[in-house]
C-alpha cells in the first residue's frame, strides 16, 4: 500500500469445492430454470466436485490466511468431501465461512460446523411464505432450510459459542421488500444473526424477473423497513439494507429512469411490458421453458486477451481493486485465479501442479498487479469493473475485528498482536488511491459521474 512490495501471501483463500447446484433459483443465470440457454451456460466448464488437493503445496498460505472460503459457483455442501475441507481449513486460525442453499445441514455437518469454529455460514433465501420462496428459489423446500438453520443455532446453544454467525443473503423482489418486517419474523425464529437486503441484479436472460425488483424509494418503501429495523434490534438481529438504500431513487423521475433502465437491462422494452407474470406462478412458467441445447463436449468461451486495459476508459481511474493483492481463488480442477468475478477462463496456474506460494507470486499474478497500478486493468477484468463489480471496498478494519472478536471468542485468549491504530490509518482500497496518486480530483469526478451530480 505504500509502494513497496505486494504480500507475500494471500489473505482470502477460496475453494471452489462445487461448480454444481441442486436448485434452479430464478434469478441465478446458469442454473436458473427460467433460462433457456441454461444448457449452454452449464457448459461453459466441466462440472462437478473438487478433490481435496494435497495439504502439502497449501499449507504455506493457509498458515497465513485471515479468511477461507470454502465455496465457490455451486453449493459446496453437495461434495460428499465437504466435511474434510472443513476439517482441513479447521486447523488454521482463519476465519471459514461459505455461502449455501440451506438444503443439506444433516446432523453430521452441522457436527463439522460446529468442530471447526466455522466464522460465518449465509443462507440464500428471501420471500415470507412457502410459496414465495419456492416460487424462486426452484427446488428448495421452505421447511427444510429453516430446519436446518434451527439445527445449527441449537447446537450452538448446546456448544455455548456464538459462532457460526448465521446470515441470510435475500434479494430485494417487491413482494419481499414489501413484507421485510414478516421476513425478520420468519428469519428470527430460525435462529439467524445478520439479515442483509441486496439489490436484484438484472438477469437478460430471465426477462420474466425483470418486473419483480425493487428499486429503493423512500417515500414509499421507508416505512417498512423502519418496520422491520425496529423488529430487528428486538430480536437481536442486524438488519443491513444498505447495499438497497445506496442505489436507491432520490424522486419519482429518477425512479423512472433506473426503472427503465432495469426493463432494458433485463432484455424488456421499457415502452412495450409483456404482461407481469405473478411470483408465485415461476414454477410453472418454468415448467414451460423450452431449453435450447448446445452440441456435446465442453464449450468454453474463449478469452479475448487484448492487453491492458486504460482505467480510464472503464471510468475506473483513481480506484484500485486489490483482489490480486488480496485473494486467490482455486477452481475445482484446481486452477487459480484472482478472484470470484474473474471468468472461468481466466487461468493463472494450477496448484495440481505447483505450490500455492509459486502460484501466488508467480507472473501472471505479478503482471495483474504491475497493472493496476499502473491505472491499467488486465483484459479479463474489464466486464467487472465497467458494470461496477470490481474494488469493491477491502474492509481492513472491519475483517481485523472481526478475526479479533472471533479469535478471542474461540480460543479464550485475548487478540491484542495486531496494532489496529495502524490498520485504521491505512483505510480502504479508496484511500489508497488517493495517497498513491495524490488527487483527489479523480475520486471526486468519478464520485460525482456515479451519482450524476
Amino acid at each position: 500500500m505504500k509502494g513497496g512490495a505486494a504480500p507475500k501471501f494471500p489473505a482470502n483463500l477460496f475453494f471452489e469445492v462445487s461448480n454444481l447446484c441442486d436448485l434452479k433459483c430464478a434469478m441465478c443465470g446458469p442454473f436458473s430454470a427460467l433460462n433457456d440457454m441454461r444448457l449452454f451456460s452449464l457448459k461453459e466448464e466441466e462440472r462437478g466436485f473438487m478433490k481435496a488437493p494435497e495439504e502439502s503445496k497449501l499449507a504455506d498460505v493457509l498458515k497465513h490466511a485471515l479468511r477461507i472460503q470454502v465455496f465457490g459457483y455451486g453449493e459446496p455442501t453437495l461434495n460428499p468431501d465437504f466435511k474434510d475441507f472443513l476439517d482441513i481449513a479447521g486447523k488454521y486460525e482463519a476465519l471459514i465461512s461459505f455461502f449455501s442453499n440451506g438444503m443439506h445441514f444433516s446432523d453430521e455437518i452441522v457436527e463439522k460446523i460446529i468442530d471447526n469454529n466455522v466464522h460465518e455460514i449465509t443462507i440464500s433465501f428471501s420471500g415470507t411464505t412457502k410459496e414465495e420462496y419456492e416460487s424462486v428459489y426452484i427446488g428448495g423446500v421452505w421447511e427444510t432450510v429453516l430446519d436446518g438453520l434451527k439445527r445449527i443455532n441449537k447446537r450452538k446453544q448446546e456448544s455455548g459459542s456464538r459462532y457460526p454467525i448465521i446470515s441470510v443473503n435475500s434479494l430485494a423482489y417487491r413482494h419481499h421488500v414489501e413484507n421485510l418486517d414478516r421476513f425478520v419474523d420468519v428469519m428470527a425464529d430460525a435462529g439467524a444473526n445478520v439479515i442483509y437486503l441486496k439489490p436484484l441484479v438484472p438477469v437478460p436472460t430471465v426477462p420474466a424477473l425483470g418486473q419483480h425488483a425493487s428499486i429503493f424509494r423512500h417515500w414509499v418503501d421507508g416505512e417498512v423497513l423502519s418496520r422491520a429495523a425496529t423488529k430487528a434490534i428486538a430480536a437481536g438481529i442486524l438488519l443491513s439494507t444498505d447495499l438497497y438504500t445506496s442505489v436507491g431513487a432520490r424522486d419519482e423521475a429518477d425512479y423512472q429512469r433506473r426503472q427503465n433502465r432495469f426493463y432494458i437491462n433485463s432484455g424488456l422494452d421499457p415502452d412495450n411490458l409483456p404482461p407481469v407474470t405473478p411470483i408465485t406462478e415461476l414454477r410453472d412458467l418454468a415448467k414451460n421453458t423450452k431449453l435450447k441445447k448446445p452440441s456435446k463436449g465442453v464449450d468454453e468461451i474463449p478469452l479475448e486477451d487484448d492487453g491492458d486495459v486504460s482505467a480510464s476508459e472503464l471510468n475506473a481511474g483513481g480506484m484500485y481493486c486489490l483482489e490480486p493483492f488480496n485473494t486467490m481463488y482455486i477452481g475445482r480442477n484446481l486452477a487459480v485465479k484472482p478472484c470470484c468475478n474473474a471468468p472461468s477462463t481466466t487461468k493463472f496456474d494450477s496448484v495440481r501442479t505447483k505450490s500455492a506460494l509459486q502460484v501466488w507470486d508467480g507472473d501472471a499474478y505479478r503482471a495483474a498487479r504491475t497493472a493496476i497500478l499502473n491505472d491499467k486493468y488486465p483484459s479479463y477484468c474489464r466486464e467487472c469493473v465497467r458494470t461496477g463489480n470490481a474494488y469493491a471496498e477491502h474492509d481492513f478494519v472491519g475483517t481485523i475485528a472481526s478475526y479479533g472478536t472471533w479469535y478471542t471468542s474461540v480460543f479464550q485468549s485475548d487478540f491484542n498482536c495486531v496494532p489496529l491504530p495502524k490498520i485504521i490509518s491505512l483505510g480502504s482500497n479508496a484511500d489508497v488511491a488517493v495517497r498513491h496518486r495524490g488527487s483527489l480530483k479523480k475520486v471526486f469526478n468519478r464520485i460525482l459521474a456515479a451519482t450524476g451530480g
